[in-house]
């Protein structure tokens, strides 16, 4: 997601970009995501296998935000609905990026979450403890973290987060 990718003349008008396989990393994605914020009329993003780590969606993700018209990033449909609120559940298996672009929006639909699916994310201790974290997430009985590096800091918070999500009924993990 080189800023070469995103010039500055951006059409601001383009409903899908695709933009993958571009071995962008994060430099790429922390310089384009003013162009990527322009976009204002985008509904598709597909930005996937750029190597981009965690801190580098964040980027992307603050960009998205105020686009009000995405609903799709990374084949993840369930972006747009989760914009907006009151999901119950969550389901972004294996979308690249999906818990740093859900984090943006994760507090209006936090009491509402009844599941939560972010396995297959390579999502690491920051992301999974922030996670484990969310007091708001009383009514969550279902998470599923699996294929995600799980390491001592991730399972001392979700170990600790047992006492709020007191309606968790199944825990994935491995």
């Amino acid at each position: 997601i080189a800023s070469s990718l995103f010039p500055t003349t951006t059409n601001s008008t383009k409903e899908s970009l695709s933009k993958g396989n571009n071995g962008a990393g994060d430099e790429g994605a922390r310089s384009s995501s003013d162009a990527l914020a322009r976009l204002s009329a985008l509904q598709r993003i597909d930005l996937r296998n750029n190597r981009i780590s965690a801190q580098g969606w964040e980027a992307i993700g603050k960009a998205l935000s105020g686009l009000m018209s995405l609903v799709v990033v990374n084949g993840w449909e369930g972006y747009g609905e989760l914009r907006v609120g009151e999901v119950a559940e969550l389901a972004a298996r294996g979308v690249e990026g999906a818990w740093a672009l859900a984090a943006v929006w994760l507090q209006r639909s936090a009491a509402s979450l009844t599941a939560v699916d972010v396995s297959m994310n390579r999502l690491g201790d920051g992301e999974l403890a922030s996670l484990a974290a969310m007091r708001e997430l009383r009514a969550l009985t279902r998470l599923d973290l699996r294929s995600n590096s799980l390491g001592a800091t991730a399972g001392s918070a979700l170990h600790n987060a047992l006492e709020h999500l007191g309606e968790l009924r199944e825990l994935l993990l491995g």
